[in-house]
């Protein structure tokens, strides 16, 4: 209602102004009582229309409170969201980098798992062949338990004894590969005390404080199944091979797979929801450097996907000319920007660059790219906005297309700052339409031919 109101104000005064303007010359002669008729009028609405800028500006001085409390609300939601983002990505970072590390941990021991189970495998292809009659009772647990009940090694002494011989053999040989160990000296399969001995005290390097030769004669005699004095390696391998459960090490690579596989897929969720969150910090950021002018530009533009265009008028403020004193302070804020990084010349072939036709003429997208990609202007030199305001200036016959001498003689001043002569002073002659010095063709004034304008009244009085 206050608009429309408004409305009918403004309507009634561009009426009386106008009638006013038609009867300036008149109206002070007539002697009726319409010229007091038509002041009182007047009067009344200059009343009725200064009551109502004052009420409206009682209004737009609350909107414009209310608005500064909106935006000084937004604004510190926006920073307290943007915290809590920051927070958020850093927790998924350290939750990304924990589950990386836990990862890499897993495959380090599925590869060992299965490495043993090779190695398991590789020493049984290895091992010469079994000889039933060797060794009763040893289906489940294997020759130990044979060992334990048929020639009474008993359990502690015989794990201290396999123990023993593991470790030495894991530090400076390849693992348990006992064939390459033992089957030195071997005779079908059969190695004798003495050469079971120095393998065990010069191959495995362990010294009689370790395993003293009472323990290793107790093997030897344990392990003597043909009653030679000698040790049968096929019961020596399955003697130190007796700890390793094979169903338990399948089970133990089934299970590190199946967590490996779990570890990825919340790698990848972990990343999926850092990237999500990293995306919204931007957007959070970008929305708290928009100004109230940026956000009716960004109201009219369509939404993304719709295919709508953008409102006419909002294009029409964009590609408006820029009046010449604006057109100049731009120019004064472009050129030390741009000519730090290149000369006239250089300028000139990077716009060229963009022209696909070859006639000499730029649109303006392409003078966009060539500022932001390749002359690196930032934002807070030119917007977008005065870009194309820029080229609406420039342009000739609303053709939408800017020639590139004129984007480089604009941006260059007409060329004046770059075919300036040098001269011994910077000050200029005060009386410039008197100076009539003929140019020389390096730029330089002759001084024989040219006198001041006192030396020439001197000489025609």
């Amino acid at each position: 209602l206050k608009l429309q109101e408004g409305q009918t104000l403004l309507s009634d005064l561009k009426s009386v102004c106008s009638e006013m303007n038609r009867q300036r010359h008149t109206l002070h002669l007539d002697r009726s009582g319409r010229p007091y008729e038509f002041l009182e009028q007047i009067k009344d609405l200059e009343e009725a229309a200064t009551r109502y800028c004052s009420f409206q500006s009682v209004v737009l001085a609350k909107l414009a409170q209310q608005s500064q409390h909106l935006a000084t609300r937004t604004s510190e939601s926006l920073k307290a969201h943007i915290s809590d983002l920051v927070e958020q990505r850093r927790t998924l970072e350290g939750e990304s980098w924990e589950t990386q590390v836990t990862i890499y941990e897993t495959e380090r021991v599925l590869h060992k798992v299965e490495a043993n189970l090779a190695s398991q495998k590789a020493a049984q292809k290895r091992a010469p062949p079994q000889d039933p009659e060797l060794i009763e009772g040893s289906s489940d647990m294997g020759v130990a338990k044979g060992l334990e009940a048929n020639f009474g090694l008993g359990p502690t002494v015989s794990l201290q004894i396999r123990e023993k011989i593991k470790l030495a053999a894991s530090s400076g040989h390849p693992g348990r590969n006992w064939h390459s160990i033992f089957s030195k000296g071997a005779v079908e399969g059969v190695l004798d005390e003495e050469m079971f001995r120095k393998t065990l005290r010069r191959t495995l390097r362990l010294p009689h404080s370790t395993l003293p030769d009472s323990d290793i004669s107790l093997l030897v005699h344990a392990l003597d199944f043909g009653r030679q004095g000698a040790v049968n390696l096929q019961a020596l391998y399955q003697f130190l091979e007796t700890d390793i459960d094979k169903t338990q090490l399948l089970h133990q690579r089934d299970s590190a797979a199946a967590m490996l596989v779990e570890l990825r897929e919340s790698k990848a969720q972990l990343d999926e929801e850092l990237r999500n969150k990293t995306i919204a910090w931007k957007i959070a950021d970008a929305c708290l450097r928009v100004n109230p002018i940026k956000g009716l530009e960004l109201d009219a533009l369509p939404a993304p996907g719709s295919g709508n265009k953008p409102r006419e008028h909002v294009l029409a403020a964009r590609r408006r000319p820029i009046p010449p004193e604006k057109l100049e302070r731009l120019r004064q804020k472009l050129r030390p920007v741009i000519f730090s990084q290149c000369t006239q010349t250089e300028l000139h072939g990077i716009f060229s660059r963009f022209d696909t036709s070859g006639e000499g003429y730029v649109e303006e997208q392409d003078i966009r790219r060539a500022m932001r990609e390749m002359l690196r202007v930032p934002l807070r030199t030119i917007s977008d906005a005065e870009i194309a305001a820029l080229c609406a200036s420039l342009t000739k016959h609303q053709s939408g297309v800017v020639a590139v001498d004129d984007l480089v003689d604009f941006l260059d001043g007409g060329g004046e700052a770059r075919t300036r002569p040098k001269t011994s002073s910077n000050l200029e002659p005060l009386n410039q339409g008197a100076d009539r010095r003929p140019m020389t063709h390096q730029g330089a004034r002759s001084p024989n031919t040219w006198r001041s304008p006192r030396m020439v009244d001197n000489s025609t009085r």
